[in-house]
């Protein structure tokens, strides 16, 4: 019978979206997971052979800095958390069509 090491390190972890809709958090704390979500996912691209890796992984985040990528996820994880909609993909799209949207009225108005 396999033996899982992981679960007592993992019962102090928070699932932030399985929890109960009543247990809601401050948009900060949700702000906070978002941040945590996006380092996170930094440190995952980081492998074994740095040096392999480092200039494309260099060239890609400086890409997603310069285009405010990273900032629209990061503000899209906070709200996603902060709402708990009940079809996310549904409302990360509206929020995507309405970041676009203000775009674009921003451009007409130079």
């Amino acid at each position: 019978m396999a033996k899982n090491s992981d679960v007592g390190e993992n019962e102090s972890v928070k699932d932030f979206f399985t929890t109960n809709r009543n247990d809601l958090y401050s948009y900060t704390e949700c702000r906070d997971i978002g941040k945590k979500f996006l380092s996170d996912l930094k440190q995952a691209v980081i492998g074994e052979n740095l040096q392999e890796i480092e200039e494309p992984r260099a060239k890609a985040t400086k890409y997603l800095e310069e285009t405010e990528i990273l900032q629209l996820i990061e503000d899209l994880i906070t709200k996603l958390v902060f709402e708990r909609p009940e079809k996310p993909m549904e409302f990360l799209v509206k929020e995507i069509e309405d970041v676009k949207g203000r775009g674009s009225e921003s451009q007409s108005m130079d």
